[in-house]
Parts: structure tokens; sequence; C-alpha cells
């Protein structure tokens, strides 16, 4: 993730390539796996793991579903949520105690606690370090879910040269490019979440947290 790069687009030969190439099953379970014998026990770093994988597994698959079923309306603002996660789970593999400040809800934390990071602080910090073209990414899938000028063309498809439009009330893409960007999204999102799970296993296994618990 270190260079800047275009989205592959010339990966996908067709609309059913690319819907092909997003399924996936049991999605990130190799690296759950690997992160999970690294550990001596439970600790709040490995229970943060735990619930980032089940997360992001839950988003991917829901991102594959909605494209399958050619609805961008969704794809998008879920794709977004994933890159909050993926940004999240970067940030704590590099500031493992930082699991200790999301303990607890911000308003029933006591004066002078330590507070959580704005998410443009966790995307600019996976940004510096890692991808620098992260934060323009993420402000185009803001863009869509906040239904900006890119949900507000979204739904009218341009079918001529003269400019001629046409609206359907059931979701579908734009364009075939359309389709092709989400998914080219969803497979880099999901190279990304599985180097940083592959950092949370570098971090699990110095980790000095007190034990919890057995992970038998």
């Amino acid at each position: 993730m270190n260079e800047p790069r275009m989205l592959d687009l010339q990966q996908f030969d067709s609309p059913q390539s690319a819907k092909a190439a997003v399924q996936l099953d049991r999605v990130f379970d190799a690296e759950a796996h690997a992160v999970l014998t690294r550990a001596a026990g439970l600790t709040l770093l490995v229970m943060f793991v735990m619930s980032a994988v089940v997360r992001a597994r839950g988003l991917y698959e829901a991102i594959a579903r909605e494209v399958e079923h050619d609805n961008p309306h969704a794809v998008f603002p879920l794709l977004r949520q994933f890159a909050e996660t993926v940004a999240m789970a970067f940030y704590v593999a590099d500031n493992p105690g930082y699991v200790d400040v999301l303990t607890k809800r911000e308003r029933d934390k006591p004066a002078g606690s330590p507070r959580r990071r704005s998410i443009q602080a966790l995307v600019a910090h996976l940004e510096k370090h890692y991808a620098t073209q992260f934060g323009q990414v993420y402000a185009e899938l803001s863009e869509i879910a906040h239904f900006g000028t890119v949900a507000l063309w979204t739904a009218h498809r341009v079918e001529s040269d003269d400019g001629a439009t046409s609206w359907a009330s059931v979701p579908r893409w734009r364009d075939e490019s359309q389709l092709y960007v989400a998914c080219a999204q969803l497979l880099e999102l999901r190279e990304a979440m599985s180097d940083a799970l592959g950092r949370l296993g570098e971090a699990v296994s110095t980790d000095p947290g007190p034990i919890l618990g057995s992970l038998a």
C-alpha cells in the first residue's frame, strides 16, 4: 500500500467477471487464525482483533451481496464503513494501547481521560504511513454516503451522446465503470485489511496487556 496507484479497472473484462472477483467465502479467516495463534491469551488487544475481523467480514460480505444485486446506493456507503475499519485496524496495530480508549463510551469517561481519535485522524495516519491516496478515496466515499454530488447523479444514467438520460426507481449502476470502480475498491480494501491484520499479529505477539482469559 505504500505506492500511490490508480484503481486497476482492466482486471475486469465484463460485469460478471467483476462480480465474481469480489465473491469470497470465509474472508479474513486465515488472517484471524494467524493472529490468534500468536497470542499468549485473551487480552484487550486480542479482543479488538476478534471484533475487527467480524466487522470487516460482515461489511465485506454485505458489500459483495449488494454488488451482486446492482445496488450502488448500499455498496458505496458500506465501502466507506469498511474503509474506516481498515483505518482503525492500522492505527491500533501501530498504537496497541489505543484499545484502552475504546473500552468505554466517551460520555461515560471521567474528565481528563484520553479521548478517541476522530476518523479524520485515523485516515490521516493511514495516509501518512501506508497509502498516500487513502484520504482521497475516503473523501469520495463520504461524498456519496452523505448524498453529495456523486449520489445526486448516480441515479441518472446517460443513454446517448446527445445527453439523454434515464431514471429507474430500482437501484442500478450508473454505468459499467461505476461497478468496476466499486469492485476494485473492495478488492483494494480487502488487501489492506489483510495487511492490517498481519501488522496486528505482530502487535499481539508482543502484547504486554494483562491476560483476561484463555483462547481455548
